[in-house]
């Protein structure tokens, strides 16, 4: 892909980025798309994301972005115990809906028996919040800003915030006290599953079923265990040192029992959950590509979710599937929208996940597979746009995920950073080349503003 091929991908993805960017909310997708509404998780996978592309280029309106959208999230903090809406005391929301361009949404899923209201306007809205990860995610993200950006008035102003989210996952997201953070859905008409792969079919036994509750899915306990390390580095840095070394024993003790209960020892690999009995869903998923940028893996094990990840069954020329091609839960085709329905997490391309598991790999010094996996994920933005998500046939063939929202919001702050990555990526091996390509990259490096 040329520089010119790839300042394009920029400039188109800063202004998806502009598109859903309002005032204090950033929206999962732009107006019209089924995810025009502030999804927790979705914004927080982006600050995390636009914080690393901060730290290759640095830009003011990624730092402007992150931080107006951390205090949106922070007033928006459960308060209450909430069978309906699944809000507990210092949860983040899952997903905030509401205006004019909703109501049409909002209808289908008050039909659906989702715990849509209506307001004073009698205009319908939703806040629910049955996300698993939000909480811990909103944890890790102020911290990402406070390392970019050195902010310590914000930190201060949004500190209780900090301390509600902490607490619930002590006190909420660890269901059956056994260190992990588990979800059971209080809603059986809202999500059953939820993780970021929040299907009804995403997370299957062996003979197809859901599993027994509560479920423990891999990727959280790494993001929990970046939580409270990064908690423990705030309040080391701060002079709370009772509090860091209560957060840094509770980070430890995760990282050891799940080293120890999710290891899948004949797959050397991670198990995509544990169920409610503490049995392991042993499904080869990408979701275990999450825990290298949590510093949850020692180098032997993040070593072999590498080599595992890039083995035909989970790598396409365009990026590393959901689901293995070899599950029996792994779905595909072109045409058929029920099928293309059933694969939504289950075998297709979704590039923020690609983004995550890059950033993982490069932190473990792996960058010619990061390269690779960012390679490829550029091939299919630069065919398809900054999709939510797309499909690979087993045989290497592009094909369009046509209910997809596009563009999506974390698909454009990962098509930036993967710009600046290659870029980076080049820089560290260009020494030898001539000066015309240290002025080509830096085209690159020069972020349009969105």
């Amino acid at each position: 892909m040329t520089v010119l091929q790839l300042r394009n991908l920029q400039k188109k993805a800063s202004s998806n980025l502009a598109s859903v960017s309002k005032s204090g909310a950033i929206l999962a997708a732009a107006k019209g798309q089924p995810f025009s509404a502030i999804f927790g998780r979705d914004a927080l996978v982006t600050f995390i994301i636009l914080a690393e592309a901060h730290k290759i280029s640095p830009n003011s309106k990624f730092l402007s972005t992150i931080k107006k959208n951390l205090l949106t999230l922070a007033q928006n903090q459960g308060q209450k115990v909430d069978n309906q809406t699944d809000e507990e005391p210092g949860k983040i929301e899952h997903e905030n809906r509401s205006g004019i361009f909703n109501q049409q949404r909002l209808l289908e899923l008050q039909k659906n028996n989702w715990p849509v209201k209506k307001d004073q306007n009698r205009q319908l809205y939703l806040r629910y919040w049955g996300s698993i990860d939000s909480t811990p995610l909103f944890i890790v993200a102020i911290v990402e800003y406070l390392k970019i950006s050195s902010d310590w008035d914000f930190f201060y102003n949004i500190e209780g915030n900090f301390k509600k989210a902490l607490l619930w996952l002590e006190d909420y997201g660890d269901v059956d006290d056994d260190s992990f953070i588990e979800y059971k859905s209080k809603n059986r008409s809202a999500l059953i599953n939820q993780g970021w792969k929040d299907s009804n079919n995403s997370v299957l036994t062996e003979t197809g079923q859901h599993p027994k509750e509560p479920i423990a899915l891999v990727e959280i306990q790494g993001y929990t265990y970046w939580a409270f390390k990064n908690a423990a580095w705030v309040y080391e840095h701060i002079g709370n040192h009772k509090l860091a070394d209560h957060l840094l024993r509770m980070a430890l003790r995760l990282r050891g029992k799940f080293n120890q209960k999710f290891w899948m020892k004949d797959k050397k690999f991670f198990a995509h959950a544990l169920d409610g009995d503490k049995k392991q869903i042993k499904d080869i998923v990408s979701n275990a590509g999450h825990l290298l940028i949590t510093g949850i893996l020692d180098r032997e094990r993040a070593e072999k979710i590498v080599q595992r990840l890039m083995l035909a069954d989970m790598l396409t020329p365009y990026g590393i599937r959901t689901l293995s091609s070899k599950s029996p839960h792994f779905k595909f085709d072109k045409l058929d929208l029920g099928i293309q329905d059933e694969a939504y997490h289950n075998g297709t391309v979704w590039p923020f996940d690609n983004a995550i598991i890059a950033m993982g790999m490069k932190k473990y010094g792996f960058n010619g597979e990061a390269k690779l996996i960012i390679e490829g994920n550029l091939r299919a933005v630069q065919k398809l746009g900054d999709t939510e998500l797309f499909q690979v046939s087993p045989e290497g063939e592009l094909v369009r995920f046509i209910k997809a929202s596009n563009p999506q919001t974390w698909t454009s702050a990962s098509t930036l950073l993967w710009t600046l990555t290659l870029y980076e990526l080049e820089r560290v091996s260009r020494d030898k080349r001539p000066f015309m390509i240290d002025k080509m990259m830096a085209a690159i490096r020069a972020v349009p503003k969105f």
